[in-house]
């Protein structure tokens, strides 16, 4: 993960908004498109809430208007799949980045989201991933046209199970 995104979502979720624009800022200029994607969203977010912030005077329901989620956490990192999806490389990118980074409290998504989502790299952000993958699978399955959305849900989840069972479960040293 890139570091500017990091301490930026770090400064998010102590609410230092001057801190976090500008680490933002500065991974907007990363050779990863993902990272950059990120840190615009991440700019629009702040600029979005900053603007809330503004108006509460004004309206009270705008207050919290920045903390529902529009889109779900996959969604936002860009996570498509089936016909018009994305690349398999580039899904798997994705899940990687929905293991590993910091949900960013306050800028698109509530508390009570994150929490549900678990620490970034926890075996509750393991077992969140698993579950969305396996009711997205287990939900279609009658649909014929979600064919390839299918199996393109159930390859991810194969792989995404090989590549991080051992990150969240450890084998312990046998003696």
């Amino acid at each position: 993960m890139n570091e500017h995104i990091r301490k930026g979502d770090e400064a998010l979720e102590l609410e230092d908004l001057q801190t976090a624009e500008k680490e933002f800022r500065l991974a907007k200029n990363d050779s990863s498109l993902l990272t950059r994607r990120i840190a615009e969203d991440r700019l629009k977010e702040i600029k979005k809430r900053k603007s809330s912030e503004r108006k509460a005077g004004e309206n009270p329901k705008t207050q919290t208007e920045w903390d529902r989620p529009e889109i779900g956490w996959l969604s936002y990192l860009g996570y498509r799949v089936g016909e018009k999806g994305i690349p398999k490389t580039k899904r798997r990118e994705i899940l990687k980045e929905a293991f590993f980074l910091t949900i960013p409290t306050g800028a698109r998504f509530s508390k009570k989201q994150v929490d549900r989502w678990g620490i970034a790299g926890s075996k509750d952000r393991f077992a969140k991933l698993r579950s969305w993958l396996e009711f997205r699978i287990n939900s279609n399955h009658d649909k014929s046209e979600m064919a390839e959305a299918i199996a393109d849900w159930r390859d991810d989840l194969k792989w995404f199970e090989t590549e991080f069972i051992k990150e969240v479960f450890p084998e312990k040293d046998s003696e």
